[in-house]
């Protein structure tokens, strides 16, 4: 049985996600998350031995819309 999430690519306000947080959104293992950035399908930063997806591209590769919160959102009414 597969995990929930442990973000949402169309609301994640960091500016990186990593392979495991990326993997958790996506129906695949961390590994395949990986070998994308291996293959040069998916551009990434490496800091140490750890891994960093700048979110934008995460969005580009996998075709998914940003979503900004509204005001509405958090409180369920305008705060106009």
């Amino acid at each position: 049985m597969r995990r929930p999430p442990l973000i949402d690519l169309a609301t994640h306000e960091f500016p990186w996600v990593t392979p495991p947080e990326l993997a958790s959104y996506l129906p695949c293992d961390r590994r395949t998350i990986l070998r994308m950035i291996a293959a040069g399908s998916l551009d990434a930063y490496q800091i140490g031995r750890h891994w960093r997806i700048p979110i934008d591209e995460a969005r580009r590769a996998f075709h998914v819309k940003a979503h900004n919160k509204s005001p509405m959102d958090t409180q369920g009414t305008s705060q106009i």
